[in-house]
């Protein structure tokens, strides 16, 4: 099945990059119309040998590349933790989020400590954003 995987990826790359930077050039634009100042927005596409680790681990099982949701991705640092929680809203109103899927790690942060703390979403296009025409080649 690993050998299923990669071959679905190596065909698929190319569709996944153009995803990536198309989240690259929104984001941004995005962000700043609701006036937020990000440290950092980076994007990046997991590589064949990462997916062939991912996918040898013990314990997980792929039956299909669909199965992985983190194929590609994009990070959004934030210099106040009130700015997290206002992308996050404009993500959910831009992007259909899995929730089942998605991880809010701020709750784990001891609140007497400072540290890392991060809210991972898997999205897909919305609805909405699915009709667009440059987004034609994603939809699923």
């Amino acid at each position: 099945m690993d050998a299923a995987i990669l071959g679905e990826y190596d065909g698929l790359r190319g569709r996944y990059d153009a995803f990536r930077k198309y989240l690259e050039s929104l984001l941004p634009q995005l962000i700043a119309a609701e006036k937020i100042q990000p440290h950092k927005i980076e994007s990046r596409l997991k590589s064949r040998q990462s997916l062939e680790e991912k996918i040898g681990r013990p314990g997980k099982s792929y039956s299909q590349l669909a199965d992985i949701t983190d194929i590609c991705g994009a990070r959004i640092i934030t210099y106040f933790a009130a700015d997290v929680d206002a992308v996050a809203s404009l993500l959910e109103r831009e992007f259909a989020i899995d929730k089942a899927h998605s991880i809010d790690r701020r709750q784990d942060l001891d609140p007497n400590r400072f540290g890392y703390a991060s809210l991972h979403y898997v999205i897909s296009l919305s609805s909405e954003r699915a009709k667009l025409t440059e987004c034609a080649s994603w939809k699923e």
